[in-house]
């Protein structure tokens, strides 16, 4: 088997793993990591969509013996110079992939291994996110105190960076005041970047808040 050879097979072993790792980085905000790490992920998703397909095959062989398609020891494919990786075996894998990429997505999200820990008594941790990370799950309505201009924006974040030195932070249907309270300018998209402790986040009732705003309308007006 020539350079070509094994540089193809050993293509077609990591593409399910490439595609299912770009998949779950596109679906979850991570912190940069080792390169190596991100090797080793690729592989293990690799392996672990092959395995799936030959449980698969597997299966259907047993039930219908006519079925045309093989499981295949993946370990071996690469070392075996005649062995062939069949196109069906890596399309299925593929899919399984992506299944898979998903399946960890929600497990993330969920905190399925955490909740597992704690029904064993193995930690109190809810999950391994920064606090950053959970503030806006319980209201996305937030009042932000910004210490370098002193606005203060009452708005929707509609979305928001990871846990860096730098926040973005995107609102949508901002009221903004000034370091009194004082009633500004309404913006219905506002960006704000800045370092992470140039600012505050607060979350309030937004009846008492609404009803605050209407308040200094109406004294405004009149």
């Amino acid at each position: 088997m020539d350079i070509f050879e094994f540089v193809q097979k050993f293509f077609l072993i990591l593409l399910p793993g490439i595609l299912g790792s770009y998949l779950y980085a596109s679906l979850n905000v991570q912190k940069e990591q080792h390169y190596y790490f991100e090797f080793l992920k690729m592989i293990m998703m690799s392996f672990v969509s092959y395995l799936l397909t030959d449980v698969l095959f597997s299966g259907i062989k047993r039930l219908f013996p006519c079925f045309i398609y093989n499981s295949i020891v993946i370990i071996h494919q690469i070392a075996a110079s005649e062995a062939v990786i069949p196109t069906a075996n890596v399309l299925v894998s593929i899919v399984f992939s992506l299944i898979l990429a998903c399946f960890l997505t929600k497990a993330g999200y969920e905190n399925w291994l955490f909740r597992l820990a704690n029904k064993l008594g193995l930690t109190r941790r809810i999950d391994n996110q920064t606090v950053w990370e959970h503030v806006f799950d319980d209201n996305d309505i937030v009042v932000l105190r910004d210490f370098i201009t002193g606005n203060i924006y009452y708005g929707k974040v509609c979305s928001f960076s990871d846990n860096s030195e730098n926040r973005d932070i995107y609102f949508e249907n901002v009221s903004v005041f000034d370091k009194n309270s004082d009633f500004l300018y309404h913006a219905e998209k506002l960006y704000l970047s800045r370092m992470h402790n140039e600012f505050t986040v607060e979350i309030q009732d937004d009846t008492q808040v609404g009803e605050g705003e209407k308040n200094e309308s109406s004294q405004k007006q009149s």
